[in-house]
């Protein structure tokens, strides 16, 4: 009987632990079916998502850390409006050989690169031509 008590006890000590690391992670992931219903929730006035977004947007999932200010997502748009993250402010920029492996990654893959930064945030934002998207965030607030 002491036997299955320590087990019991060892196991709800692990299960006690675990459930406190897993709550020490403050990450939030948000799925918008189009630009519509994120500028409708107001995912784009909380900073996360970048303001340059053409609305073709669809498929938009935002992963945030809000202890680390950091934030990262996936997009799909309208191949056509390639052009609207320029005219919206974006800059082109070659990417850093040292840079994250997604993002060499998705270089490999055929993947344009862009900046952009308004007051506090900064995004790099990466496209594909045949409508794809990703981008990572961060908040210096």
């Amino acid at each position: 009987m002491a036997l299955i008590s320590s087990y019991l006890l060892r196991l709800f000590v692990v299960i006690l632990i675990s459930c406190a690391l897993a709550g020490c992670n403050d990450t939030v992931t948000t799925r918008f079916a189009d630009f519509q219903q994120a500028q409708s929730a107001g995912a784009f006035e909380r900073g996360w998502l970048p303001p340059i977004l053409p609305p073709s947007t669809t498929d938009i999932v935002e992963k945030n850390d809000l202890d680390l200010n950091l934030g990262e997502g996936s997009f799909s748009f309208s191949p056509a409006d390639w052009d609207y993250f320029i005219a919206n402010g974006a800059e082109v920029i070659n990417i850093n050989p040292e840079s994250g492996s997604s993002q060499r990654q998705k270089q490999n893959e055929g993947f344009e690169f862009l900046t952009y930064a308004r007051e506090s945030t900064s995004w790099l934002i990466a496209v594909h031509p045949e409508g794809r998207g990703a981008y990572w965030v961060e908040q210096t607030k």
